[in-house]
C-alpha cells in the first residue's frame, strides 16, 4: 500500500510537468506486472520428503567448505514456487565435482518454512526471504545434476544465466585478484571477494565503494558519452545508444537495488532528452523510484534502497539551494559528506546497529582511487581482454594493475587494524528518528535561509545526544538470549553504568573438519547471535563476562564474542579457571589484553561483583563436580531479587540452603536447563521464584526441561519462560521511581515469540 501511494504520487508529479506519455507508460507496465504477480502466485504445499526438479540461479550459486547454497524455482504440476536450498558434500570429490553451476537439478529433501528470530532485534530471515519472494527453504540429502539444456527456463533466469557467463569468463581471462574485483565492481558479484578486506572495507566505512551503485554507473556514463563525444556521435544519438544500454547493464549487474536506482533515473532522464519532455532531474529521481517499486514491490525494506534513493534526493536537494551553489569546492564536497553521513545513520543503525566514522574521514582518499584509477583500469581490461588476452603486453599490465589492487587491500588492512572507526549507536527508537529527521530539516531550512552559521553546531549536538539515547536510557535490562542448548545472560545496567554478560553459551562441535570442510564464513554463535544482539541494545563493549564453570555450553563463545565486541575483564571462579579446557580457550583469544580475575579456592573474591550482586560461595569438597563448582551470584535489580545459579545439582543446593538459610529470589535461573538433578523441592520451596526462567534448547538430546521440574515450579505457583517456546526473554527495570512507576504499568516480562 505505502509503494502503491508512493507511486501514485509519482504519476500526478510526471503528469502535471507534461510528461504524458512516460506517464501512461508508467500505467501500462503497473498493470502487466500486477497481472503477471497474479498469475505467478502459488498455494503450492508439499511438504513431503521427495524428489523436486529445480531451476537454478547460477549466480546464487555458493560453495564454502562442505556447505552449497543456492537459490532457484520450483518446477511441480505447473507450479513454480522460488525456494532457498542448502546441502552439505559428503566428500571432496563431490565438492570439486559442484563448482560449476547446473541450468536445473534434481533434488531430493524436505521443503520447510525458514525459522523466524528468536532474539531481540534479531536478523529475521523468513522476512528477507520473502521479499526475495522465496516461500520455502529445501535442505537437500541428493543432488542429481541435468545435463538436458531443452527443459524450459523463465526469462529472469536466462538472464542471471547470461550473467553467470561473464562471471565465468573473467575466471578465464584474469588473474584471480583482479577477476574478483571485476566481477565485485562491474557485475556486482562480492562472492569471492576476501573475508577480512571486505571486513575491513566495512569497518571504515567503505563498504559501498566495493558494490556497485550510483557512483560507479555515473563513471561508465561519463565514460561512455566522452568516448561517443570523442568519435563525433550527435548528443541523440548518443542518447538512444544509452537507453538501449543501461538496460543491459542492469540485467549485467545483477539487478540490484542500488544499481536499479541509478540505471532507471539515467535512463528516465535520456528518454526525456530524446522526447523533448524537458523533465527535471526531480522528476527522473521520481521516475526511478516508481520503477523500481513496479519492478520490486519489495524493494522498499532493503537497506540498499533506503540508502541509495534518500542520499540521492538529498543530493538533488541540497544542490538546488543557494548557499550550496555560492560555496567554494572544498565547502561543497564538506557540506555534502557531512549531511550524506548524518541521513545515512538512521538506516545503518536500524540494519547494523553501528556506523563508521571512517566514511567522513577516508571517502575522500578511496573514492579518487576507485574513481580514476581502479574503476578505469576494470573497464579497460575487460573490453580489451578478448583482443589481447595472450599477448605479453597485456599479461604484464595486468600483473601490475593486480599488484596496485592488492596494495589497496594492504592499505585498508593496515588502517582499519591502526584504529577503530565504528561506532554502536544500537537500533534506534522509532520516536528517536523522528526526532533526527525533523532536526535534519530544520537544519537544512537553516542553511537555507541563514547559511553557515554557529547555530550551526547546536544542530550537530541535537544529533549527538539522540545518538546516546540507547546508550544511556534510564532503562536496565537484563535479558536471557536464546542461544539454543546453553546459557547466555545480558544485563544493561540504567545511564550505561555497567553492562555484563553470564555466560556465551556454545555450541558443540562433534568432530574434527579436514581442511576442505571449514567454511570461510561459518555461522558462529558469537558473531551471529550475541554480537548482533548486544550491539542491537547499543552497548559498545562489555565491562565483564562472567563464566559460571568450564562446560563448553556456558563458554564456548567466547573467542568468537571478543572477536565482535570489546570486553574488558572475564570473571570466574578458581575451578574454572584451572580448567585445561578453559585455559586452552584463553590462550587462543586475540585479544590478549583483556583481564582475568578469579575467586580464590574458597569461593571468596569478586568484591564488589559486577551490578552490585553477591557471590555466593559454598562449603562442598573438592571432589565435587564441574557442575556444582558453578559461580552463583544473587542481586536486585528494580524491585526483584534475581539468583543465578549456572549449572548446580542438588548437593550445592543443600550446601546453599545450609549456608543462606535466608535466601530469596523472586526470579530464578533455573539451574542446569531444568534437569532434574537441579531444582530439588526443598530448593524451590526456600527461593520461593516468582518468575522461573530456563535456557534450553528446542528439541535437545537431553529432554529438558524434564517434566518433574516443570511441575515442580508450577506448584510452587512460579511462572515458567523458556527460550525454546519463547525465544529471548526480556525483563525491564528502573532505578529512578519516575521511571519505575512507568514499567509497572506493564508486564515485566516479554518474549520475542509469543
Amino acid at each position: 500500500m505505502v509503494y502503491l501511494i508512493i507511486v501514485g504520487i509519482g504519476l500526478l508529479r510526471l503528469v502535471l510537468t507534461g510528461a504524458y506519455s512516460l506517464a501512461a507508460a508508467v500505467v501500462v507496465l503497473l498493470l502487466l506486472l500486477f497481472t503477471v504477480d497474479a498469475a505467478s502466485t502459488s498455494d503450492y504445499k508439499n511438504t513431503d520428503t521427495t524428489y523436486h526438479l529445480i531451476e537454478v540461479k547460477q549466480t546464487s550459486w555458493t560453495v564454502d567448505g562442505n556447505q552449497l547454497k543456492f537459490h532457484g524455482r520450483l518446477w511441480e504440476e505447473e507450479e513454480y514456487v522460488q525456494l532457498a536450498v542448502s546441502y552439505r558434500f559428503d566428500t571432496e570429490a563431490e565438492k570439486a565435482a559442484s563448482l560449476t553451476p547446473p541450468l536445473h537439478l534434481i533434488a531430493k529433501g524436505q521443503l520447510t518454512f525458514p525459522e523466524g528470530p528468536r532474539n531481540i532485534n534479531q536478523f529475521d530471515y523468513p522476512a528477507y526471504l520473502s521479499r526475495k519472494n522465496i516461500v520455502w527453504i529445501l535442505r537437500a540429502d541428493q543432488l542429481n545434476f541435468l545435463k538436458d539444456t531443452s527443459l524450459p527456463q523463465s526469462l529472469l533466469y536466462r538472464l542471471d544465466s547470461k550473467r553467470q557467463q561473464l562471471l565465468s569468463y573473467c575466471d578465464q581471462a584474469f588473474k584471480p585478484v583482479t577477476a574478483r574485483y571485476v566481477k565485485a565492481l562491474l557485475f556486482a558479484d562480492r562472492r569471492e571477494l576476501s573475508k577480512d578486506v571486505t571486513a575491513s572495507f566495512r569497518q571504515l566505512g567503505l563498504l559501498h565503494l566495493l558494490s556497485i551503485s550510483g557512483l560507479h554507473i555515473s563513471l561508465f556514463l561519463a565514460v561512455a558519452e566522452l568516448g561517443m563525444k570523442k568519435l563525433r556521435i550527435t548528443v541523440e544519438s548518443s542518447g538512444l545508444v544509452l537507453l538501449l544500454l543501461l538496460p543491459v547493464i542492469l540485467a549485467a549487474a545483477g539487478m540490484g537495488v542500488s544499481v536499479m536506482r541509478a540505471v532507471t533515473q539515467a535512463w528516465t532522464k535520456y528518454l526525456s532528452d530524446v522526447c523533448k519532455w524537458e523533465l527535471t532531474a526531480g522528476d527522473c529521481w521520481s521516475a526511478a523510484l516508481m520503477l523500481t517499486l513496479l519492478l520490486n514491490s519489495s524493494a522498499f525494506y532493503f537497506v540498499g534502497f533506503q540508502l541509495s534513493f534518500s542520499l540521492s534526493l538529498l543530493i538533488l536537494l541540497i544542490s538546488a539551494q543557494t548557499f550550496y551553489q555560492q560555496a567554494t569546492h572544498l565547502v561543497r564536497f564538506i557540506t555534502l559528506n557531512i549531511l550524506l553521513f548524518i541521513a545515512s545513520i538512521p538506516v545503518l543503525s536500524y540494519h547494523f546497529y553501528e556506523f563508521s566514522w571512517g566514511v567522513l574521514l577516508l571517502n575522500s582518499l578511496y573514492i579518487p582511487i576507485l574513481s580514476f584509477i581502479i574503476m578505469p583500469g576494470l573497464l579497460f581490461f575487460f573490453f580489451i581482454s578478448p583482443l589481447l588476452f595472450y599477448s605479453n603486453v597485456f599479461m604484464t599490465a595486468e600483473h601490475l594493475f593486480a599488484e596496485l589492487l592488492i596494495l589497496m587491500e594492504r592499505l585498508t588492512l593496515f588502517i582499519d587494524s591502526s584504529v577503530s572507526l565504528m561506532y554502536v549507536s544500537g537500533r534506534l527508537l522509532p520516536v528517536v528518528t523522528l526526532l533526527w529527521i525533523s532536526l535534519m530539516i530544520s537544519g537544512l531550512v537553516y542553511l537555507e535561509k541563514k547559511g553557515y552559521g554557529r547555530l550551526l553546531l547546536v544542530f550537530l549536538a541535537g544529533f549527538w545526544i539522540l545518538l546516546q539515547v540507547n546508550r544511556y536510557s534510564p532503562l536496565g535490562r537484563i535479558v536471557m538470549i536464546d542461544v539454543g542448548q546453553g546459557d547466555a545472560v545480558l544485563i544493561k545496567e540504567p545511564f550505561n553504568r555497567g553492562n555484563h554478560l553470564i555466560d556465551t553459551g556454545g555450541i558443540m562441535i562433534w568432530q574434527t573438519e579436514e581442511d576442505w570442510q571449514e567454511r570461510a564464513d561459518p555461522f558462529t554463535l558469537g558473531g551471529n547471535v550475541l554480537v548482533p544482539v548486544i550491539k542491537s541494545m547499543g552497548v559498545p563493549e562489555l565491562d565483564h563476562v562472567i563464566i559460571t564453570h568450564p562446560h563448553w555450553d556456558h563458554y564456548g563463545a567466547l573467542k568468537e564474542l571478543t572477536e565482535g565486541i570489546k570486553v574488558k575483564k572475564v570473571l570466574t571462579n578458581h575451578y574454572t579457571l584451572k580448567h585445561p579446557d578453559f585455559i586452552k580457550m584463553l590462550t587462543g583469544l586475540k585479544d590478549q589484553s583483556i583481564k582475568i580475575e578469579s575467586t580464590d579456592e574458597a569461593g571468596n573474591g569478586l568484591v564488589p561483583a559486577p551490578a552490585g550482586m553477591k557471590v555466593l560461595t559454598d562449603d562442598l569438597p573438592a571432589s565435587a563436580g564441574s557442575n556444582d563448582r558453578s559461580l552463583v551470584l544473587a542481586g536486585s535489580f528494580g524491585r526483584n531479587r534475581w539468583l543465578f545459579t549456572g549449572d548446580i545439582e542438588s548437593d550445592r543446593e543443600d550446601a546453599l540452603m545450609r549456608l543462606y538459610p535466608d535466601l530469596r529470589a523472586d526470579v530464578l535461573k533455573v539451574a542446569h536447563h531444568g534437569s532434574h538433578t537441579s531444582s530439588k523441592d526443598s530448593f524451590i520451596r526456600q527461593v520461593q521464584p516468582t518468575y522461573s526462567l530456563i535456557s534450553v534448547g528446542a528439541n535437545n538430546r537431553y529432554a529438558h526441561p524434564q517434566q518433574e521440574v516443570l511441575e515442580r515450579l508450577n506448584h510452587y505457583g512460579s511462572v515458567i519462560y523458556r527460550t525454546d517456546n519463547q525465544g529471548g526473554v526480556i525483563y525491564t527495570y528502573a532505578d529512578h521511581p519516575l521511571f519505575d512507576w512507568w514499567i509497572r504499568q506493564r508486564e515485566p516480562f516479554q518474549t520475542i515469540i509469543q
